[in-house]
C-alpha cells in the first residue's frame, strides 16, 4: 500500500470572501470549514504526514485548537505569494512518500466517493485530477475582444483533491511556471499523463459569503 502524504492549502488572502478571518475557519455545521475535508482525510489507513499552509501565525494557532486527535503527524506552514509557491513549501516538507494528495482547505464538502475515485485511479496513474463538464459556453479573450471559442466538449472545471507520485511532483518543481494554478499544470509541462476523473458539482470552493449558504446545504445532508 503506498505511503500517502496531504497538502492542505489554506494560505489565501481570502479577499473575494470579504472577511478578516481566514475563510477557512468559518463554521459549517458548527466546525470549521477546513475540518471537514481534514477529517475525511484522516480516515485514509496509509496517510502519513500532514501539511497545512496558511496565511499567519494567527490562522495556523486557531486551527490547532480543533485538530482532532490522530497519531498522523500536523506540521503547519506560512505559505508564500502564490498558491504554487505555497504548496511547493509544503512538499519540501513532506518526508519521503509515494503519493501527494494536494486539496484546498476551502472545499470542504469532499465526499467519500470523490476520494475512492481518485485513489482507485492512482493506483494505475501517476497524475489523477478531477473535473466536471463546462455547460457554458465558454470563450477566450484578449484586449476586450473574442479570439476564439474552445469546444465545450472538450473543457473541464478543475477540482480538488488532486493526487500526484511524489517523484514526478518533485521533478516538476524543478521547473517552476509562474502561471501555473495547479499543479496539474506543472506536471503537464513535463509532458506527463495527467488523468481526469469525474468530479463532483457539489464539491464548492469556499469563494463568496454566499457560498456559506450552499456548503452549510450540502453538509448538512450528508451528515442527516
Amino acid at each position: 500500500m503506498p505511503k500517502l502524504g496531504l497538502i492542505l492549502t489554506a494560505a489565501g488572502q481570502s479577499r473575494r470572501f470579504q472577511s478578516q478571518e481566514n475563510k477557512t475557519l468559518s463554521l459549517l455545521c458548527g466546525k470549521p470549514a477546513f475540518l471537514h475535508s481534514l477529517e475525511r482525510f484522516l480516515q485514509i489507513q496509509n496517510l502519513v504526514s500532514i501539511i497545512i499552509t496558511t496565511d499567519s501565525e494567527k490562522t495556523a494557532s486557531e486551527m490547532k485548537k480543533h485538530l482532532p486527535k490522530t497519531t498522523v503527524p500536523i506540521q503547519f506552514i506560512l505559505g508564500g505569494e502564490t498558491r504554487q509557491i505555497s504548496v511547493q513549501n509544503g512538499f519540501q516538507k513532506l518526508p519521503p512518500v509515494d503519493q501527494v494528495l494536494i486539496h484546498d482547505a476551502a472545499r470542504p464538502n469532499l465526499t467519500q466517493d470523490l476520494l475512492n475515485r481518485i485513489l482507485n485511479h492512482g493506483k494505475t496513474a501517476k497524475a489523477v485530477i478531477p473535473g466536471i463538464p463546462v455547460v457554458d459556453t465558454i470563450k477566450r479573450v484578449k484586449n476586450g475582444l473574442v479570439v476564439e471559442t474552445p469546444p465545450r466538449d472538450e473543457l473541464v472545471a478543475v477540482q480538488t483533491p488532486q493526487l500526484f507520485d511524489y517523484e514526478i511532483l518533485k521533478e516538476a518543481y524543478k521547473a517552476p511556471n509562474k502561471e501555473a494554478t495547479d499543479e496539474g499544470m506543472l506536471i503537464e509541462a513535463l509532458k506527463h499523463p495527467v488523468c481526469i476523473v469525474k468530479g463532483d458539482v457539489e464539491n464548492l470552493k469556499l469563494t463568496h459569503p454566499q457560498d456559506l449558504e450552499r456548503l452549510e446545504n450540502y453538509l448538512s445532508s450528508t451528515l442527516s
